[in-house]
């Protein structure tokens, strides 16, 4: 089976074996040097998503687990039963969800093996803050420490950084999946508010003042 219908097969009509929502789920996420398949950004279950397919070299999934768990308070790996066993000899999967596929075409099933844990210890808060624009940045800033940082500015980031680090990153996790989770919802929102085509580049690209995008959202897709 390849990487797509695997994908299917997990998140498709016959059961979702991870448990989240498609309305959770973003695609191809930047974390540290990885590019996760797929993250839930579901409040209080962000979670990080690798696939990997008969045809997938494991070789890299230590790295990727690493990165993912410097972003992500939990991760689950999806895999074929044929890379199973190279899977479970890494150290670094102990920790992480387990789903396996076995069979193939429509004998193929998949099995829970493990529920993933949360744990924000490896959380590193640089690459947790780099996933935000710079008004994300500066709206989280200010809801939680009450101090206003200047988007336009090139420290910023490092402002942040240094204004955030006293918080419980629990609650910073929070807020920074939620902006990221409504921006990444948006393209969905516009179509299913049937916004004309040659219309919607221009509100996804769109930079707004904090809290903007959230009525934006809210408007055009609630319940989505």
């Amino acid at each position: 089976m390849d990487h797509a219908s695997i994908q299917s097969l997990v998140f498709g009509k016959r059961g979702n074996a991870i448990g989240v929502s498609a309305a959770d789920l973003v695609s191809e996420l930047r974390t540290g040097n990885s590019l996760a398949d797929w993250a839930s950004l579901a409040p209080g279950a962000e979670m990080a998503i690798e696939i990997k397919s008969p045809y997938d070299n494991v070789k890299r999934l230590g790295s990727q687990l690493r990165d993912y768990r410097s972003m992500f308070p939990s991760v689950t790996v999806v895999v074929h039963e044929k890379n199973l066993r190279a899977v479970s000899g890494l150290t670094d999967a102990d920790r992480a969800g387990l789903v396996v596929v076995r069979g193939t075409g429509s004998r193929a099933r998949v099995e829970l093996e493990r529920s993933p844990s949360m744990h924000y210890g490896d959380i590193r808060l640089r690459h947790l803050l780099a996933v935000l624009r710079m008004r994300e940045l500066a709206a989280v800033v200010e809801r939680l420490s009450a101090q206003t940082v200047d988007a336009s500015q090139v420290s910023a980031f490092l402002d942040a950084e240094r204004l955030l680090e006293p918080f419980d990153l629990e609650l910073v996790c929070s807020e920074v999946f939620n902006l990221v989770r409504r921006r990444r919802r948006l393209p969905y929102a516009l179509a299913k508010a049937k916004v004309p085509i040659g219309i919607r580049p221009v509100l996804i690209g769109i930079d707004p003042p904090p809290g903007t995008l959230d009525y934006l959202v809210d408007w055009l897709a609630e319940g989505v």
